[in-house]
């Protein structure tokens, strides 16, 4: 031990191992010190293109993580992107508000996007229209087409075309769309567009305002609308008081939600009070037809070659005898299809109703009423492939005469 504390190269040799290890300890802190701070955080650049953009006067952008992490930015209007710096890790959603001078919310765009530590990622919203308590608003909206977000009640005073695809919505709260034009319809859909009334968490109404005009409050001339809200309160003289259907390249789609009632025809001979179909196509996937008046056809008016598809939803409740008014045309009905024995159906010219799934919607699905056409051994029921006709026969009710297991009448 003498030896060894007397030996000053040992010393030496330690110091320098030491001094050596300190030295490589310290070029490693640094090095990865240096990673840890490129590779601690991540940028984020949002595109925020289009037109649409020029009609904000500032923007506000929100962005939340996965862990709840939270940061925003205001930046002035006519902004085409946005940068954010040193974000930590993670999957954020994006809000991006645009404001006009008056404060109100014009512009809504919404996306998401990933951030890796040390690198750039991007991302492109694509601004959606909320609009505001004015006509204005709409018919701006509604002519630029894409996704319409109504925020407060509306009286709308002029009719309006739909020629490309809409969707329109209530954004926060239940709202209604007010008609309060003498003439025309709220909405024409026309040039194959596609118009989505309604959906999301909050339900959209068309009111007619009880005025009566000589057409529907909504027109589908040539085009195709997917009803989820509510059209109400209209008044026709001639026919179809709520929704006409016209032309085979017109459909109507009617979903779970979506209601039509309180509309008539004023006339005497007039039909269809909630729909009419002339040459038209319509789809009830679900929903409700009920509370609508007619001399004829109360509920639905399905005229030359039209075809209505009753898969879903109900139909009850409608004034008069006739509910639903098949002439010239194709009924088909499956699934939970309920009409009530109240509304009855006629069937004119033979057109027998085609079963295209076994029916869940009950014991007794609608009540017939057969008219010009129908003769003993004449086909009142037809079955698609699957369906057992003997199955289904019996949840029809003929007003008169019988129906046989294979759907011919007795």
């Amino acid at each position: 031990m003498r030896n060894i504390l007397k030996d000053r190269r040992f010393f030496v040799f330690k110091a320098g191992s030491v001094g050596f290890v300190a030295i490589a300890l310290a070029l490693l802190c640094v090095f990865s010190c240096n990673n840890l701070l490129v590779l601690g955080g991540g940028s984020l650049v949002i595109a925020m293109p289009g037109t649409r953009a020029a009609t904000a006067s500032r923007f506000t952008i929100e962005l939340t993580g996965t862990n709840g992490t939270t940061q925003s930015k205001t930046l002035a209007g006519g902004t085409t992107t946005a940068q954010f710096d040193d974000l930590a890790p993670d999957t954020y959603d994006i809000i991006v508000k645009g404001i006009d001078e008056a404060g109100a919310v014009v512009l809504r765009g919404s996306s998401s996007a990933t951030v890796v530590a040390g690198k750039t990622a991007s991302t492109t919203v694509e601004f959606l229209v909320e609009v505001v308590d004015n006509f204005y608003s709409l018919q701006q909206a509604m002519t630029a087409g894409g996704t319409v977000y109504v925020v407060d009640d509306i009286t709308v005073t002029e009719s309006l075309i739909i020629n490309q695809d809409v969707i329109i919505r209530a954004l926060n709260k239940e709202v209604t769309l007010k008609y309060t034009a003498n003439s025309g319809s709220l909405f024409t859909v026309t040039n194959s567009a596609t118009l989505t009334i309604g959906g999301g968490d909050y339900r959209l109404t068309l009111d007619g305002n009880g005025q009566t005009r000589e057409v529907a409050l909504l027109q589908i001339k040539d085009g195709t609308v997917d009803l989820y809200g509510t059209i109400t309160n209209s008044v026709n003289n001639v026919s179809a008081g709520g929704i006409k259907v016209e032309r085979p390249s017109s459909t109507l789609n009617m979903y779970d939600g979506a209601i039509v009632h309180n509309c008539r025809c004023s006339n005497e001979w007039g039909i269809g009070g909630a729909i009419g179909l002339d040459a038209g196509n319509m789809n009830m996937y679900g929903g409700t037809i009920t509370g609508n008046t007619a001399q004829d056809a109360s509920a639905v008016y399905v005229n030359d070659q039209s075809v209505f598809t009753m898969s879903g939803g109900t139909i009850s409740g409608n004034s008069n005898d006739i509910a639903i008014n098949i002439s010239s045309s194709t009924f088909k009905i499956g699934g939970g299809a309920l009409i009530s024995s109240d509304d009855k159906v006629s069937l004119k010219k033979s057109p027998a109703i085609t079963i295209i799934s076994p029916l869940t919607g009950g014991n007794s699905v609608a009540t017939l009423t057969l008219k010009d056409g129908f003769s003993s051994g004449s086909s009142v029921l037809i079955a698609e492939n699957g369906v057992i006709l003997a199955n289904e026969v019996g949840k029809f009710v003929l007003t008169s005469g019988t129906i046989k297991s294979d759907g011919t009448l007795q």
